[in-house]
């Protein structure tokens, strides 16, 4: 393939000769913490892309809805958003933050990263999140409590 000749040279070119063995004749010798699977790289990418599209759709929604994206300022919200992405997680951002985090995870090959996802989820679920619930539900009332009952918080 032409594509990989260029990569193989750009390796090589760089002194990054064992960087494209490793990549494209399949030794191991990689760095702890490190991992290396056929597909890892496009799945990473797959999914970034997919949390990419998520965080568009809600960001939309939210325009479309006239109220904020900021998830610092909650008491700004005007408006209930529940159409568009919203209607199959509450939280769609936070949602595709994480896709992407574990995007990157596979795109790096860095298990270590598997905690920056996890600490990333902890933190969102156990503060983030019922901060805005507390917030939306004084702002909204029943039709957020409706809501709730309806739609999950992640999937």
């Amino acid at each position: 393939f032409q594509a990989e000749d260029g990569i193989r040279d750009f390796c090589l070119s760089r002194g990054l000769g064992d960087v494209y063995k490793r990549q494209y004749y399949g030794e191991r010798h990689l760095p702890v913490g490190q991992i290396s699977i056929p597909g890892q790289s496009s799945s990473g990418l797959m999914l970034f892309l997919i949390g990419l599209l998520i965080m568009l759709s809600a960001a939309f929604s939210m325009s479309r809805a006239q109220t904020t994206i900021n998830p610092l300022t909650p008491e700004r919200s005007k408006n209930l958003v529940t159409h568009g992405i919203f209607k199959r997680t509450r939280n769609p951002i936070y949602l595709a933050d994480a896709i992407i985090l574990i995007g990157m995870v596979f795109w790096f090959g860095q298990l270590l990263g598997i905690l920056v996802v996890a600490a990333f989820i902890w933190y969102t679920n156990r503060v983030q999140i019922p901060t805005e619930e507390r917030i939306l539900s004084t702002l909204f009332g029943e039709s957020y409590q409706t809501y709730c009952q309806n739609v999950p918080r992640w999937l």
